[in-house]
């Protein structure tokens, strides 16, 4: 449980300032129509995502490429061309990637400074940072223990003692009063 929050925590810390890129390139016109194209990694059973960006972190072994932009586009990964797709694809990621450029016929985005963790990669440092010796083992140092935290769990605990026995004596005293029979001489 604790590895999904920190997981959670690392991807929201991570995607804080992505965008999806508007295609237009240096010097050159974009097409009449914008049109939007997406990167993204992602591990294999697809349950992280990190968007593709200059100066971005990027977690697992797949990258995901998506494009409303008509016709056919080219994608080279680190300078070396992978080949020719059409609105969208899906490619397994070898190597580690710095740099992707999705090309179509009049744009193109160029995405660099990437850095990339593979999914074994990412398990690795998982486990070196938040490896639990023992699950089911609880330990509480004295730095733990906070004085205002322990006077409000006792005296939250004496609220409560009071207020059970409060309404017992009420449902006793109700019951008693209801279905006690005396004899009245």
């Amino acid at each position: 449980m604790a590895r999904l929050k920190h997981i959670w925590l690392l991807l929201i810390l991570v995607s804080l300032p992505a965008t999806a890129a508007t295609v237009s390139g240096d010097g050159q016109e974009p097409p009449e129509v914008d049109c939007l194209v997406v990167g993204y990694v992602s591990f294999g059973n697809r349950t992280v995502h990190t968007l593709v960006m200059n100066n971005s972190t990027v977690f697992g072994d797949y990258l995901t490429i998506k494009t409303d932009c008509g016709g056919a586009f080219n994608v080279s990964l680190n300078g070396v061309q992978v080949g020719g797709f059409t609105n969208s694809t899906r490619l397994m990621l070898h190597e580690t990637l710095t740099h992707v450029r999705v090309e179509g016929q009049d744009w193109f985005v160029e995405y660099s400074d990437i850095i990339h963790a593979s999914e074994a990669d990412f398990d690795a440092y998982d486990r070196l940072f938040w490896e639990v010796e023992n699950p089911h083992f609880l330990s509480i140092s004295p730095d733990d223990l906070d004085w205002r935290q322990t006077k409000v769990a006792f005296f939250t605990g004496i609220i409560v003692w009071f207020f059970v026995q409060y309404v017992l004596w009420v449902v006793i005293n109700n019951f008693v009063d209801r279905y006690h029979c005396s004899e009245v001489s």
